[in-house]
């Protein structure tokens, strides 16, 4: 039976994430954060809930029909100083509620108030071990280079709007990546 959940800010819930964090794996905490650290510390938590609305926006998900119904996703981005239309952005969803759209929505509820708020680009770092990503993106028009050691620079051009989604690079990406984690094609 799948989840209900609700979107929240994700410094309404914040509190909950350094004990969430802990429900990753170490594979999942490394690919995702590149830090396999058991606990989230203060400064990332912060880093993470810290959010003006405007330059740093961050959507999460709690799962209501658990007692104290806790989080279980956080999508965020952060703008570029040097360039105000793109934004690095990231969505992590506890393994034990993936497979079940909360990435989904809350990426494209991440991509709607990006495109509201001016931003047309999205970028990432991520590990060049997590192929998965890294193949799903370059199949679908994501520009895909060398950053930094053991580190590979992501940009995806976003929708055109919300009724754009469906067609769009990101949304292809993220039902391909989707499909191969949730086959056990990979750890993370």
């Amino acid at each position: 039976m799948a989840t209900s959940w609700s979107g929240r800010c994700a410094r309404a819930i914040g509190s909950s994430w350094p004990e969430r964090y802990e429900e990753l794996s170490a594979a999942s905490r490394r690919l995702r954060f590149f830090n396999p650290a058991e606990h989230l510390s203060g400064h990332l938590l912060d880093y993470l809930v810290d959010v003006d609305g405007y330059h740093r926006f961050a959507l999460g998900a709690q799962a209501i029909d658990e007692p104290a119904q806790p989080g279980v996703a956080v999508a965020r981005f952060a703008r570029d100083p040097h360039d105000p239309t793109t934004a690095e952005a990231a969505v992590t969803v506890l393994e034990s509620h993936c497979n079940r759209g909360i990435g989904t929505v809350l990426l494209m509820s991440l991509v709607e108030a990006a495109l509201a708020r001016g931003i047309t680009t999205f970028t990432a770092s991520v590990l060049w071990e997590n192929q998965v990503l890294l193949d799903g993106l370059r199949a679908y028009g994501a520009v895909v280079a060398p950053a930094e050691p053991g580190v590979a620079a992501v940009r995806v051009t976003l929708p055109r709007g919300a009724e754009h989604y469906e067609e769009s690079a990101i949304s292809r990406v993220l039902r391909t990546v989707a499909t191969r984690l949730g086959s056990g094609r990979s750890s993370g």
